[in-house]
């Protein structure tokens, strides 16, 4: 089993699984409606870092769950695409867009599991919502996110 985790804004906890149709990332253009996610709370965190600044000043009024996927329904970007030199590069390239929009639209798997850029060594798995498996992930409850007091200022 692969388990992957992802942090949100409280306000919008309603829309918690919903794809990032509205945004472009390193792995989607706009309106390619992938969910990111990370392969632990604390890579979660880090991603989330990179937006919203230092840990304190975004770490009140977040939530965050979690949930899980058979092996088989996971592929990994290097196992069908060459990855570009720059892929980790930012702003982000349209290379690393157009492997992550192709993936979506031609439904190669339920979820991707990229390399993340912020953390060596670690996984970020992208989920599409459109893809006859999306039904194979379990999801679990969403919840406040519990730092250390010293984290969260």
């Amino acid at each position: 089993m692969i388990e992957f985790h992802r942090i949100q804004k409280k306000k919008y906890q309603e829309t918690f699984w919903n794809p990032a149709a509205k945004s472009q990332g390193r792995w989607n253009s706009l309106g390619t409606g992938i969910i990111y996610t990370a392969e632990s709370v604390s890579l979660a965190l880090l991603e989330l870092s990179c937006w919203y600044g230092p840990i304190p000043v975004f770490a009140k009024n977040w939530v965050c769950a979690s949930g899980t996927v058979g092996e088989s329904f996971v592929v990994q970007v290097e196992d069908v695409y060459t990855m570009p030199e720059n892929w980790r590069s930012f702003p982000h390239q349209l290379e690393t867009r157009f492997i992550g929009d192709d993936w979506f639209v031609n439904q190669i798997s339920a979820v991707l599991s990229v390399p993340s850029a912020v953390l060596n060594h670690s996984r970020n798995y992208l989920l599409n919502p459109n893809h006859p498996d999306f039904q194979e992930i379990t999801f679990q409850e969403i919840e406040d996110l519990d730092l250390d007091p010293r984290l969260s200022g």
